[in-house]
């Protein structure tokens, strides 16, 4: 009966993921980039920052674009070779050698965002950025929080 079980499951998880085909890492890592750069900004109007403010914030944000997407790109890429790994059967030796890369890799883009969050906050102030960030992370919590 768990046999059974199990097989429908796989069975299941086969006929769903044919319907939905991942992003590429590429263009998953521009999205995500994107979306938060937009967020950041109609947040930042939101808030009443200042000319100088958002100005500041835009030509950081613009900084970043140039490396920030590749680095979430190459995170999402290690990502999807480790579940592919741990899909296919794969042995623990190669698991964690596929763990190690993605930890690497992840580590990475989170300084590179770690940092641009850290100018951001110098450019906008600590009161404005708290308020900001408070209201990407009230948006957010819809979808992670459950």
């Amino acid at each position: 009966m768990k046999r059974y079980h199990a097989l429908l499951v796989l069975l299941l998880f086969l006929t769903l993921s044919a319907c939905f085909r991942p992003p590429e890492p590429d263009s998953f890592g521009r999205w995500f980039f994107g979306e938060g750069k937009e967020m950041i900004m109609d947040n930042l109007e939101r808030q009443e920052a200042s000319k100088a403010q958002t100005d500041q914030a835009q030509a950081i944000l613009e900084r970043y674009e140039k490396t920030a997407p590749g680095e979430v790109a190459e995170a999402y890429r290690r990502h999807q070779a480790l579940f592919l790994a741990i899909t296919s059967g794969k042995n623990t030796a190669t698991l964690l050698r596929l763990e190690q890369d993605f930890r690497g890799a992840h580590e990475k883009s989170l300084r590179s965002l770690g940092r641009m969050h850290e100018e951001l906050e110098a450019a906008v102030g600590d009161k404005t950025w708290q308020a900001v960030s408070a209201r990407m992370e009230q948006k957010m919590s819809r979808y992670v929080k459950r």
